[in-house]
């Protein structure tokens, strides 16, 4: 965790050995999309912590238009990842999340949906 506020999160992503998806050397780039769906997760965490209450499951809905403007990110690399609320109603969400390098370059943008239920036991054995 680098920062937070109401708005968003900036959490960092350091590649090193035993990272998940880590292939040889590197991690491939679409990978970007479970970075970002974790910083939101984080940051819906510190806001249900913020307001005293218990942080609840969250479900990644849908990921849109996914850009990156490189293949992969190497082994050793920090990663800063942004996640900002676009919108909400407490159970619906929308976040537009980038990914920035080590010198700043914005490398990844994406904006996600997600859905966090009332109920976990609202969405069991909902067909998927």
């Amino acid at each position: 965790l680098v920062s937070y506020d109401v708005s968003g999160v900036v959490v960092e992503v350091v590649l090193k050995e035993g990272a998940s998806f880590l292939i040889e050397d590197y991690v491939p780039a679409w990978v970007g999309i479970e970075y970002a769906a974790q910083a939101v997760a984080a940051w819906a965490g510190l806001q249900a912590i913020q307001d005293d209450k218990e942080a609840k499951i969250g479900l990644l809905l849908s990921c849109r238009r996914y850009k990156s403007i490189r293949p992969r990110f190497i082994l050793g690399e920090v990663l800063k990842v942004h996640a900002i609320e676009d919108f909400s109603d407490g159970q619906m969400g929308a976040y537009s999340c980038s990914i920035y390098d080590e010198a700043g370059m914005e490398v990844v943008m994406v904006s996600l949906n997600t859905f966090m239920p009332e109920n976990v036991k609202e969405i069991k054995g909902m067909a998927v």
